[in-house]
């Protein structure tokens, strides 16, 4: 799924080309290199000083949320996904990038506690579970990824990566009922 994401960066940076202003068009190809090189943070910096000069294009906010998603910092990633959406919501890629960033949000709250994240030995005494509110919160943000991901495909209906779009939507269905079970 990451391969769409990424390929849509360039679709965006070919987009931002037809931008009249110079300044804004050399911070988003500026930022598409570093989104390249692997580097978002030098890409955010570029995208959100492009954001200064004009917060309504498309592109910046688009390739600002792939940016966002790279650093894990998916609050931000959905905002500007948002804010995307408001400027061109046919946009399929952009549905489809903010089911990635609810996902992400969605597993990292419900993993917050994951023992992925200490030491050997140090996790069994610091797991807890999680609230009722962190749950709710958790497959909230999964539901909004479906909701993203079958916009996608209804607005993408011959989509080439539509199986695993379907399967994804499955598998977070099943991680919503496992803890919706939980709750009960």
């Amino acid at each position: 799924m990451k391969k769409i994401i990424i390929s849509s960066i360039f679709c965006g940076l070919f987009l931002t080309g037809c931008i009249d202003n110079s300044a804004i068009q050399k911070l988003n190809e500026s930022a598409g290199k570093y989104l390249q090189q692997s580097e978002p943070s030098k890409a955010v910096c570029r995208l959100e000083s492009s954001l200064e000069l004009d917060p309504n294009i498309y592109e910046t906010r688009y390739n600002l949320g792939v940016a966002y998603i790279e650093l894990k910092d998916y609050k931000n990633a959905i905002s500007n996904l948002d804010e995307a959406l408001k400027l061109k919501n046919d946009s399929p890629n952009a549905y489809y990038t903010l089911g990635v960033a609810h996902e992400g949000l969605g597993y990292e709250i419900l993993n917050k506690n994951s023992h992925d994240d200490f030491a050997e030995g140090e996790a069994d005494d610091f797991y807890q579970k999680l609230s009722d509110d962190e749950i709710s919160e958790g497959v909230q943000a999964l539901n909004q990824a479906i909701n993203s991901y079958k916009t996608y495909l209804e607005k993408n209906p011959s989509a080439d990566d539509k199986e695993n779009v379907e399967n994804q939507i499955s598998s977070i269905e099943n991680t919503i009922k496992k803890y919706q079970k939980e709750e009960e």
